[in-house]
């Protein structure tokens, strides 16, 4: 219980939990499933367990990928001491600042309504991740959130999250 609630990082006057970092995680390292075999990610070990190498460097700028980040990280050799889960945490990292720094100014605007279709894409969303469940054989949809994300992961804290990512992106 401790460690998910426990404080990763401060933006503004928001303290981001475990519980909530993990969901800007889950989404960075979801994302980049996508171009795995492009960058060389091994799909049958773990990311910890995977160093980004020079030659992923390479692929990722082709591929728009942010490695600035990378810098502090670089060995006279050209390698870099950071795995892929580090760098996957190093992005969600920005992603979770930035999208909460901008949630916070949407909400400090007295000019900003949320719009109704937030809402709407919420429901739909939760909607879809109990299909999901029932496809996965889950007994419910905060059995499938938590499998997702992560210990203490479940449907209420999944709005919030959505709520502010959806929030962040129609005020930015």
């Amino acid at each position: 219980f401790y460690q998910r609630n426990q404080v990763v990082m401060t933006v503004g006057d928001k303290d981001v939990t475990v519980r909530e970092f993990n969901y800007f995680y889950n989404q960075t390292a979801s994302n980049f499933g996508n171009y795995a075999s492009y960058l060389g990610i091994d799909t049958t070990k773990s990311v910890d367990e995977q160093t980004v190498g020079s030659e992923n460097v390479s692929m990722m700028s082709m591929l728009g990928m942010d490695i600035d980040v990378l810098a502090p990280y670089k060995q006279e050799d050209g390698t870099y001491d950071i795995t892929w889960a580090g760098y996957f945490a190093l992005l969600a990292r920005e992603n979770c600042a930035q999208t909460w720094a901008v949630y916070q100014a949407a909400m400090a605007d007295a000019n900003y309504q949320v719009p109704e279709e937030i809402e709407t894409s919420i429901n739909n969303e939760i909607m879809n991740l109990d299909l999901y469940r029932q496809l996965y054989g889950l007994k419910s949809t905060d059995d499938f959130i938590e499998a997702q994300y992560g210990d203490g992961c479940n449907e209420e804290n999944y709005k919030q999250h959505i709520r502010v990512s959806y929030v962040a992106s129609d005020y930015a």
